[in-house]
């Protein structure tokens, strides 16, 4: 086991008492499910794009920036927790340095993927890698592409239900565990917090 795995299970583990305190008010009503479906749909493919015309710069940063991006991420986290889809990215990226948010974000879009992976009901390894190949890959890939890249067969019907699933699974994580469990930490995004 390496330990990019030992720290994803460990992650996993310590969100567990904030999800289950979320399951005792949050009964995944569909409207609130379809919610987070729309507006994490929304983000996701604005990061897809961010992170593709900031893939040299990603490079580049190093643990230097790591304090300002702690700073620059209670700014970010004040419009992430109340995103709703119209909120202006683009505004929000002028107003940092957009590698800076850039790096932030992911470090959050990381923690609600290990919480896919991990935490999801049964299909948790698919829905990972669904979102991950479709959303966080620097290369764009049809959904031809990524049903064969899948393991095992899966029709096409059942795949966009499971990318569906794997949508809004990933938003509920991210609008309802990681933010504001980032937001109580101060604005932390690494693992060990």
């Amino acid at each position: 086991m390496d330990y990019n795995y030992v720290t994803e299970i460990s992650y996993a583990i310590n969100s567990l008492p904030f999800i289950v305190a979320n399951l005792d008010t949050f009964e995944y009503p569909e409207q609130i499910l379809d919610k987070h479906e729309r507006d994490m749909k929304r983000l996701l493919l604005f990061y897809r794009e961010l992170k593709r015309e900031n893939e040299q710069i990603l490079c580049e940063l190093d643990q230097e920036c790591q304090e300002q991006i702690s700073a620059d991420m209670a700014y970010a986290l004040k419009f992430l927790s109340e995103y709703d889809g119209r909120v202006d990215m683009r505004r929000l990226c002028n107003a940092m340095d957009d590698a800076v948010f850039l790096y932030g974000l992911t470090a959050i879009m990381e923690k609600a993927l290990v919480l896919v992976r991990h935490c999801a009901p049964k299909k948790g390894e698919l829905y990972y890698e669904i979102v991950r190949e479709c959303f966080c890959s620097n290369v764009r890939k049809t959904d031809e592409c990524v049903m064969e890249m899948l393991p095992g067969w899966i029709s096409r019907r059942q795949y966009y239900r499971d990318k569906k699933d794997a949508v809004r699974l990933m938003g509920y994580y991210f609008f309802e565990i990681v933010i504001p469990r980032v937001q109580k930490e101060g604005g932390k995004t690494s693992f060990t917090h």
